[in-house]
């Protein structure tokens, strides 16, 4: 699995987990030593969103958010449509697939996935993170069916 943060000024250190992600792991493994860090140089004037994954919505995690003053996002179930950062994985992976010399082994992805990370384009991330309005008021106007 890989994990990875976005502002409109920056992104975060890009994390792959081997295995599966349980809520202890994602207190341990993301939110203490990226997030925490993270949203103290901005001295949490974020609000910190994520999907709605078991591990994210465990009581071991929310417990860790919350005794960390990082104010969450509720997020809406099945919409990971809305969500930025879903749009970034999606040009990622379209970047490793379409490039010229696609990863055939696990470290040749690994090392794909960490350079292709840092070299998108910051505008591009600011970009995705002002199409929220617009994207939102489609699903509005959808009245909460499918946008395309």
């Amino acid at each position: 699995m890989v994990w990875g943060g976005i502002t409109y000024q920056e992104r975060t250190e890009l994390k792959i987990i081997v295995g599966n992600l349980n809520a202890t792991r994602y207190r341990d493994e993301i939110l203490a030593p990226v997030v925490l860090p993270f949203l103290r140089r901005y001295r949490f004037n974020h609000v910190f969103q994520q999907e709605n994954a078991r591990c994210h919505v465990a009581h071991i995690s929310m417990t860790f958010l919350e005794n960390n003053h990082i104010r969450v996002l509720t997020w809406p179930a099945m919409s990971p449509d809305l969500s930025p950062i879903e749009h970034l994985w999606d040009k990622l992976g379209r970047l490793i697939r379409n490039s010229k010399n696609p990863p055939e082994t696990l470290a040749q992805l690994r090392t794909a996935l960490f350079r292709e990370w840092n070299n998108i384009p910051q505008d591009f991330i600011r970009r995705l993170i002002d199409s929220m309005r617009r994207r939102c008021q489609a699903v509005i106007n959808a009245r909460g069916g499918h946008t395309c």
